[in-house]
């Protein structure tokens, strides 16, 4: 089982509409700003990660992938936001070379 396993789609092919294909172009483009305007803040601040906020979830070749704390309650708390129903974690992954 290698990655030979995924080399089926079982499902068929997705029919959008022009319309349908520019709202999903409108969501992906949403989606980047606000995150860009999410992590501003953290690039303007020289890429420190505030580990009061932020837990190393994974290290990996340079790559570190941090999850908020659920205990972090700063006013820039991911859970303060208007997505918070979600209840998926907020992460941040700062990239050092």
């Amino acid at each position: 089982m290698g990655k030979e396993r995924f080399t089926i789609n079982p499902f068929p092919a997705l029919e959008l509409s022009d319309a349908e294909k520019n709202q999903l172009l409108e969501l992906g483009r949403t989606i980047i700003e606000a995150n860009f305007e999410r992590d501003d803040a953290f690039f303007k601040t020289g890429r420190k990660v505030d580990h009061r906020r932020w837990k190393l979830a994974k290290e990996r070749e340079h790559m570190f992938v941090h999850t908020e704390r659920p205990e972090y309650t700063g006013a820039d708390a991911m859970s303060n936001t208007l997505h918070s129903s979600s209840k998926l974690p907020a992460i941040l992954s700062p990239v050092t070379t």
